[in-house]
């Protein structure tokens, strides 16, 4: 059974039982404060934490997850209200954070809960990639040598010499071992371990790239 941290206030969960996350099928736990969410994800290993962006040390619980061996690979999305500043979204988003979600509850919340709840399995591998993109207000396309070092049917996370900004969109060619055709797809930055290890989301796989990618995660 899928499981789901929720740190956030009495207020912000209630609301949260509009979502998803209050199915039968899911199993829910609740912290307030930032230290005891982290005790609960050693014990229980959530698919899932959700942490109110309100919360003053927001930040700093996504950053103490994703520097846990045993927490790293969780997905985290953050709940917003229209008073938290860019400026936090942002440091959200550094620190590790898989998603935003604002209020008011939407549809799109559910798509986007689903998604990082059920997330595909990864194989961890050292994978030679070639990664393409254009530098902020450049028209020149630079082309960086790369190591994949996890990979799923959903992303990838990338090692790079040179730092790939968050947002930015990608052309990529992957080379599984042992194959002499490479997976081409194209995708986006949307978190940083580090300024040369980023998290890639893909927008698209060519041919069979996803086919391929499946096959090999689960060898």
């Amino acid at each position: 059974m899928p499981s789901v941290l929720i740190c956030a206030s009495n207020s912000v969960v209630e609301e949260l039982q509009q979502t998803i996350l209050w199915r039968d099928d899911i199993e829910r736990r609740i912290a307030e404060a930032a230290s005891e969410a982290i005790g609960f994800m050693i014990a229980a290993k959530p698919d899932l934490v959700v942490v109110d962006g309100r919360q003053g040390d927001a930040d700093r619980l996504i950053a103490a997850v994703r520097q846990n061996p045993v927490t790293r690979p969780v997905s985290i999305v953050v709940v917003a209200r229209d008073d938290v500043s860019p400026a936090s979204v942002l440091r959200f988003i550094e620190s590790g954070a898989n998603a935003i979600l604002r209020f008011p509850i939407s549809g799109e919340w559910d798509d986007r809960l689903s998604s990082l709840l059920y997330v595909p399995t990864r194989r961890v591998a050292r994978l030679a990639a070639l990664v393409q993109f254009e530098a902020s207000g450049d028209v020149i396309v630079t082309t960086v040598a790369g190591t994949v070092l996890n990979i799923s049917e959903n992303g990838i996370l990338v090692e790079t010499d040179v730092p790939l900004p968050l947002g930015t969109d990608i052309d990529f060619k992957i080379h599984l071992r042992d194959k002499p055709q490479p997976i081409i797809g194209c995708g986006q930055i949307v978190r940083q371990e580090n300024p040369r290890r980023s998290g890639v989301r893909f927008y698209g796989l060519e041919a069979d790239g996803l086919e391929r990618i499946r096959k090999f995660v689960k060898t």
